[in-house]
């Protein structure tokens, strides 16, 4: 019975999956889809003063700003990947609304694939129910720690925002990281300083006193260009240095693990471009960590225990009438902290790992590797 589930789940994604590469995005050149796709969505948006709208609001398609940026975040990674090099058609005009239904539907199929993946690994049940198919956790504990992330991720995003009066503080306060890594021949400070850039460059941009229609929300400079801005505004930083991140940004069309959420700078005929929108909601430290993963896990598990040393040092600091808190030298791997109950008379020994939160649709695929906590989310009816 589980085998014959699966295989309508299966059955039913790729009629899906077949559905959505019949649009005539995918049959665009790569360079061109992606300049049309970043300059579309971001001109609709500001335009639209953060709504994206048809005339009838009863449509699904009636959604606020930060909805349509998770979409498009969920959606770029699928888009860019079954993108083609060349045109397969001629230049075709593509209506806003129609390009924000297609963001929908890819974004409700990966989801679909998602939940798919939740029920190999006995996370979820399946439900069909006359033409809808329901995902039903098979416990509470599933759901609370997806309400779990999504509350705390949110108060993370409050605390950015309060109190900013211009980018720069927001990105200030999105570095939480008290302890300074290094992520390739730069350092998590360095990388802070570089965000800091981008925001004054953002800046500058918004406060033209024209804009161009479809050249609104991204911007897209030559690599020298960027290295030459970024220069300008952050001299604290070297060219080479300002290079190295950039380099290490820039998304690789060739490669499965790159994720444009990740790797922001996109190659586009000879230039690079970088999407306002999405940039400016990203959660920029733990997306660097995450890519660091990715490019170089090894380098990146000796980093973070420079996090776990942190964690130790904090822990002992407390003091506490219930636990006392202390590290064995001599302990076996994975025993990184000794917590003593007062109370019960016990002591546990702990081993302490900086887990990456999941934002991107490429973590699901990256699970069994033991780099992220899985999240599972709460909209689970598909409707065929």
């Amino acid at each position: 019975m589980t085998n014959t589930i699966l295989q309508q789940l299966e059955s039913k994604k790729s009629e899906i999956r077949k559905e959505i590469l019949n649009h005539d995005l995918f049959k665009m050149n790569r360079d061109d889809a992606i300049k049309f796709l970043i300059s579309r969505f971001e001109t609709s948006k500001f335009l639209s003063r953060g709504k994206l709208f048809s005339p009838f609001k009863t449509e699904d398609i009636y959604r606020d700003y930060e909805k349509n940026v998770r979409i498009i975040q969920k959606s770029l990674p699928f888009i860019f990947y079954n993108l083609v090099e060349t045109s397969q058609v001629d230049s075709k005009e593509i209506e806003v609304r129609d390009l924000i239904l297609l963001l929908q539907r890819i974004s409700d199929y990966l989801e679909f694939e998602d939940f798919i993946q939740l029920y190999k690994i006995q996370v979820v049940n399946v439900v069909f129910q006359n033409r809808t198919i329901r995902f039903e956790y098979k416990k509470d504990e599933y759901k609370i720690n997806d309400i779990y992330n999504g509350y705390w991720h949110m108060l993370e995003q409050q605390s950015a925002i309060a109190g900013a009066t211009k980018l720069q503080d927001i990105t200030d306060k999105i570095f939480d990281l008290t302890v300074d890594l290094n992520i390739d021949n730069f350092t998590l400070e360095d990388y802070k300083k570089f965000c800091k850039g981008i925001d004054h460059i953002i800046e500058i941009e918004y406060l033209k006193p024209i804009m161009v229609t479809n050249e609104i929300g991204y911007i897209e400079l030559e690599k020298s260009e960027w290295v030459a801005k970024l220069g300008q505004v952050i001299p604290e930083l070297c060219d080479e240095k300002i290079n190295h991140i950039i380099d290490f940004l820039i998304y690789n069309f060739k490669s499965l693990d790159s994720d444009p959420i990740l790797s922001y700078f996109i190659p586009v005929k000879g230039k690079l471009i970088l999407s306002v929108s999405l940039f400016n909601t990203l959660r920029l430290d733990k997306n660097i960590l995450k890519l660091l993963s990715i490019k170089n896990h090894s380098f990146y598990q000796n980093e973070q225990k420079k996090l776990e040393l942190h964690q130790i040092n904090e822990l002992k600091s407390v003091k506490s009438d219930m636990y006392d808190f202390d590290i064995d030298k001599n302990g076996s791997p994975g025993e990184d902290l000794i917590v003593y109950d007062k109370r019960a008379n016990i002591v546990h020994t702990i081993e302490l790992k900086f887990k990456l939160p999941v934002d991107s649709v490429n973590d699901i695929r990256n699970l069994k590797k033991g780099n992220y906590i899985p999240v599972y989310t709460t909209n689970n009816i598909l409707y065929l």
